[in-house]
């Protein structure tokens, strides 16, 4: 399986997010600004240098690189991770139905100003009469 992650391309990314140059962090980890070039440029990147480059950059480089251990890791959830779906899942339940409640207050207002609505014209149309 090819990881279509491009090293090179995220340490360009990174360093002008950063506003630095190539040659900044050349001097930051011992290296000419046209080796920085050069890595920028390619897909892959010896382990030593990208950890340097990393650290440099306050940037995980691996996350990008994940291990294919036979299980399926995206659906692996730690006990914490299921507590805190279950919080929030409850918080979200009692917030919907405080919507609920509140847009069933709303309806109920919506239909009291429409019964007066229709109460003053028709105390308006008595009045029209009478004259």
């Amino acid at each position: 399986m090819e990881n279509p992650f491009h090293v090179g391309y995220k340490i360009a990314e990174l360093l002008e997010e950063q506003h630095r140059t190539k040659r900044d962090l050349g001097l930051d980890i011992d290296m000419s600004q046209g080796n920085v070039v050069y890595l920028t440029k390619r897909d892959s990147i010896d382990v030593k240098t990208l950890q340097k480059i990393g650290n440099e950059l306050k940037y995980n480089f691996w996350k990008h690189f994940p291990i294919d251990d036979g299980t399926n890791a995206a659906t692996l959830v730690t006990e914490r991770e299921k507590q805190m779906i279950a919080e929030k899942d409850k918080v979200i339940a009692e917030l919907n139905a405080k919507v609920a409640e509140r847009d069933k207050v709303i309806e109920d207002l919506k239909q009291d100003l429409v019964k007066q609505e229709n109460d003053f014209l028709k105390e308006i149309n008595g009045l029209l009469k009478k004259k």
